[in-house]
């Protein structure tokens, strides 16, 4: 699989920031990108989110969008609400909590085989290894 390249990652974080410009306090998050592929028997599902989290806070904040960019609804999530986290060796997180139960593929980059998915190209190395030290926090 291939890496986006750097000037298509960075177009993509500007996108992202634009998306969640609005958010408040959004400089106390780290953000990621991620993804769930769901198969189908005739087509998969791609499913789209910008995710926010805090360390010091230990909330997670889990934004859905449309390939369009539009966000579907926003969940919170902390050590309150969540009741169990699942990590695969695949930068798979699975989280069941009270609000629901989320899986997300928050990958080190995005294959660029997934772009005409809808999946946004982004590099983000250090990010998701961020997002694997916190999802382990929340065990």
């Amino acid at each position: 699989m291939f890496k986006p390249t750097v000037e298509k990652s960075e177009i993509t974080r500007v996108y992202i920031n634009e998306i969640i410009s609005g958010c408040n306090s959004q400089k106390d998050y780290t953000i990621v990108y991620g993804y769930n592929i769901k198969q189908g028997i005739f087509a998969n599902k791609i499913s789209l989110f910008i995710i926010g989290f805090n360390e010091k806070t230990l909330e997670v904040i889990i934004v859905p969008i449309t390939p369009e960019g539009q966000i579907i609804k926003t969940v919170v999530l902390n050590k309150k609400n969540i009741n169990s986290v699942k990590l695969n060796y695949s930068s798979q997180a699975t989280i069941k909590s009270e609000l629901g139960t989320y899986s997300l593929v928050v990958p080190p980059y995005t294959p660029t085989t997934l772009e005409s998915s809808g999946v946004l190209p982004i590099v983000q190395e250090q990010e998701a290894e961020a997002f694997r030290s916190f999802m382990n926090l929340l065990k």
